[in-house]
């Protein structure tokens, strides 16, 4: 061992002890992001994996290059510290769009939140310039040994993506692998910093041509400009099974809240609700516009409900905790008065949606009489035990946070249903304590409540976990839809919710959403689609469930 260390340091190896000094400092923000986590075996071979990715350069390139063009990232890295350090994840492609939306000034207050780390940012960056001047231009290796080297990176970096993904019979092992990459690489600085800014910069086009496209679209609707106090909440769950909601008669008491509204009867559930879709992407579009599956591009060309609230002198409120990379909420966001997406990564533990209610207990408290308030959950999304704190475990034993992907199998179903339904008990929570905050203001109050869409929780031999299946199953597509209104909206409203409870088992999908939940709230504009309304008498339910499956294929099945 001593021969080892007296080698190692010798100033023959100075070399070495430098390269690696750099390539530390390099790698400096994929450390702190390791350490900043809970440490496991996963997280190990993850930060390894990490490590290959950013050490494959190098078999090829001459150390001052490849420092040199490590240098820019360097500069950044602290951005990125700092990103992980108050959000509680590395950068991501809406913090990146902010600083292209933003100004000069903005950024420099951002900044100077971190005053007391200059001293020691100058520190890194000086350490690093200073290694990189002194050390030689060589290679790491040997003309003989990179053949070698390249072989065993190739083998190493396969073994562990594999450990990485979810076993599927729907894919190879090849798209496995292929798969594990591309998410490594998406969290792995520096290639995220550039994957991210790339999706950044392809976002604002998009978002800039719908604007531009929407920017004289008008829906005129009667403006509301009485006294009356109205508050109408619109929540869109993530990955909420129709059949694991206590209130549609699940074995499980998972909604022991939701269940006492229903019996108090200011609660309508609908048993027959299907989803347009089995991914947010593609769903999201046609919740909240008036697009269709065989019309989608419509969502391009008109504004969304946020907009109709705000043309008929609602103040709009958009609160998401779903995180950046839905791009269409990003879109939904410029339309609405005041907005909030809490950017921390969906993978990292403690997101839950309770985070959001301070927000909402604000916006509810606010002076404005008529208020509609948007709200976009992580609800079930999985990982699902890491969408409720430890309190909400009622249902035991669960999947362990820290787990392989190997242990997704279906020996391993009671675990996870466990944890599932744990999530949609959170849910039920997060309803109630909405709920309570606005239920005895004397206000016409309304909480609508749908899914995105479903979960397959190994439902069937060729599905494990998930959602996204290119032939979607109806666990993906059954969703639950309920409605609460306050005393006031009841008593003011009878036959309308007469209405609702006639159709509470009739076909409906999320191209229903949009009319019936501007009737609801009594806004009248020339495009209301009356067949469309389950909130009114001529509604007419869809013979056909138009669905669009992942690659945006368009497919007609049978509702079930």
């Amino acid at each position: 061992m001593n021969v080892f260390f007296s080698s190692m340091f010798s100033p023959k190896n100075s070399f070495y002890r430098m390269w690696i000094f750099l390539f530390l400092l390099a790698f400096t923000p994929n450390l702190y992001l390791f350490f900043h986590d809970a440490i496991s075996l996963k997280s190990i071979l993850y930060t390894l994996l990490g490590a290959f990715f950013c050490l494959f350069p190098a078999i090829f390139l001459k150390s001052k290059i490849y420092f040199g063009i490590y240098f820019p990232f360097v500069l950044l890295a602290p951005l990125e510290i700092g990103h992980i350090i108050v959000n509680q994840t590395p950068l991501t492609s809406g913090f990146i769009l902010t600083i292209f939306n933003t100004n000069a000034n903005e950024i420099l207050n951002y900044l100077s939140g971190f005053k007391i780390m200059a001293v020691l940012v100058v520190i890194y960056w000086f350490s690093y310039i200073y290694l990189w001047i002194k050390i030689p231009n060589r290679s790491l290796l040997v003309s003989k040994s990179r053949k070698i080297g390249i072989w065993f990176y190739v083998v190493l970096l396969c073994g562990i993506s594999v450990l990485a993904v979810h076993p599927s019979k729907e894919v190879s092992a090849k798209e496995m692998i292929w798969y594990s990459f591309k998410i490594k690489l998406f969290r792995t600085y520096p290639y995220s910093i550039g994957i991210k800014t790339y999706y950044a910069i392809s976002e604002k086009k998009t978002l800039e041509s719908r604007m531009e496209k929407i920017r004289n679209f008008k829906f005129n609707p009667t403006a509301k400009t009485d006294d009356e106090c109205e508050t109408y909440i619109f929540i869109v769950g993530e990955s909420a099974r129709y059949d694991h909601f206590g209130i549609n008669g699940y074995r499980r008491n998972t909604t022991p809240f939701l269940d006492s509204l229903k019996k108090a009867k200011k609660l309508l559930t609908f048993s027959n609700v299907f989803s347009s879709g089995n991914l947010t992407e593609n769903v999201f579009p046609i919740l909240m516009t008036r697009a269709t599956v065989p019309e989608k591009n419509m969502a391009n060309r008109e504004k969304s409900l946020v907009s109709l609230f705000r043309e008929a002198r609602f103040k709009t409120y958009m609160l998401s905790n779903q995180g950046e990379n839905e791009i269409f909420l990003r879109q939904l966001a410029t339309e609405a008065d005041y907005h909030y997406i809490n950017n921390n990564d969906f993978e990292f533990d403690e997101k839950y949606d309770g985070l959001l209610l301070p927000r909402i207990d604000s916006i509810l408290n606010a002076k404005e009489k008529k208020k509609s308030l948007f709200l976009f959950t992580l609800g079930s999304h999985y990982k699902y035990n890491f969408r409720y704190p430890s309190g909400f475990e009622k249902f035991k034993p669960t999947i362990p946070k820290s787990y392989f992907t190997h242990e997704v199998v279906e020996k391993n179903k009671e675990l996870f249903i466990n944890a599932y339904d744990n999530s949609v008990l959170y849910t039920d929570y997060f309803i109630h304590e909405i709920i309570k905050k606005i239920e005895n203001k004397n206000c016409k109050t309304v909480l609508f409540y749908i899914s995105d869409h479903g979960e397959n929780i190994f439902d069937a031999p060729d599905v494990s976990i998930g959602h996204g299946t290119l032939n979607p199953t109806k666990y993906e597509l059954h969703i639950p839809m309920f409605i609460w209104f306050s005393d006031r909206y009841l008593q003011e409203n009878q036959s309308l919710v007469e209405n609702l409870e006639n159709h509470l088992n009739k076909r409906i999908n999320t191209t229903n959403v949009f009319p019936t939940f501007a009737n609801i709230a009594g806004i009248q504009y020339h495009l209301h689609q009356k067949e469309k309304d389950v909130s009114a008498k001529t509604f007419v339910p869809d013979s056909v469930l138009w669905v669009l499956n992942p690659e945006l294929k368009i497919l007609k099945m049978k509702h079930p």
